[in-house]
């Protein structure tokens, strides 16, 4: 959100709560998550290629950076997460020490990935093109 005024970071979190509120993510099971999420890895790790362009662009780092430090650490950040969401139940578990172990369900708030292009328009028309087309896309992903 480089790119939001207050008014438009507003905006965001309150799309963010009523979408956390009202939509099927709090209702799903744990086990329905990390399906999720692990589909968001494989997605990133198929258009590596196309996220490291858009980002380099994006941010004017170079390319070579932005796969290892944008995208592999997202998809692996997705692939990591999932094992964590199973059990997020309130339930107490095992561990291998002498203490109590729970899980409490309480959301970060909003956050956005480091690797994907910021939605704000830029000065060229191009790059604003292939956001656009990349989101599009990645709605019906």
């Amino acid at each position: 959100m480089a790119d939001a005024d207050p008014a438009g970071v507003g905006a965001a979190v309150t799309a963010a709560r009523a979408a956390f509120d009202e939509g099927p993510w709090p209702k799903m099971s744990g086990r329905e998550r990390a399906r999720i999420l692990h589909k968001a890895a494989g997605l990133v790790r198929a258009r590596a290629e196309e996220i490291v362009r858009l980002q380099s662009l994006d941010v004017g780092k170079p390319a070579s950076l932005c796969l290892p430090a944008d995208v592999l650490t997202t998809a692996g950040q997705y692939e990591y997460y999932p094992a964590l969401a199973q059990p997020v139940d309130g339930a107490t578990r095992q561990i291998p020490v002498n203490a109590h172990a729970c899980t409490r369900r309480e959301p970060p708030g909003v956050q956005r990935s480091p690797c994907l292009p910021a939605r704000g328009r830029t000065q060229d028309p191009d790059l604003n093109r292939q956001r656009r087309d990349w989101y599009r896309a990645e709605a019906h992903a």
